[in-house]
């Protein structure tokens, strides 16, 4: 079963840095699981390269993925 996050949400799952397989709905962003893992890819975070889960909060290079705008 499918989770699904508001775009207003600072998750992994709705950063533009995250490599993790989703997809959008309406300002939705759609994953296979919560737990589901995509690596980091911000330069200034200390996760860089890091397999990090859709849910996981709390980063402060966070960035809204540009196509939830």
């Amino acid at each position: 079963m499918s989770t699904t996050f508001s775009g207003a949400n600072k998750l992994c799952a709705t950063c533009a840095c995250w490599c993790g397989n989703r997809n959008t709905k309406c300002g939705w962003v759609e994953v296979d699981s919560a737990i589901t893992k995509g690596k980091c890819g911000s330069p200034g975070s200390a996760y860089r390269n890091v397999d990090k889960a859709a849910i996981t909060a709390g980063c402060n290079k966070w960035q809204k993925w540009p196509i939830l705008k």
